[in-house]
């Protein structure tokens, strides 16, 4: 699990996490404690999350991949040091 965000104060708590879960779905999932749920939602205790299932990963990658590197003549060189940097596997190649 990857914390994304967190805010601590004298409200509460709200923290929005990703994770990879056992089947192989993607969870991003957002819970909020405290007063401040309380005034924003009515509970104290507010969850809510969203699942992209196994399946549809390489869709999300295209998609975020998409987003992120449009137009950008440095793409490539980019994408090869971020996957270099966080530790995943990845090849290339040139030709002329």
């Amino acid at each position: 699990m990857t914390e994304l965000y967190r805010n601590e104060n004298e409200g509460g708590r709200t923290t929005v996490t990703l994770e990879l879960l056992p089947d192989g779905s993607l969870q991003l999932f957002y819970y909020d404690i405290g007063e401040d749920a309380r005034r924003t939602f009515g509970d104290s205790d507010y969850e809510a999350w969203t699942t992209v299932p196994a399946a549809e990963l390489p869709k999300l990658a295209m998609a975020l991949l998409t987003e992120k590197y449009a137009g950008r003549h440095d793409a490539l060189s980019d994408f090869a040091s971020f996957c270099e940097a966080k530790g995943i596997g990845h090849e290339g190649g040139t030709w002329a």
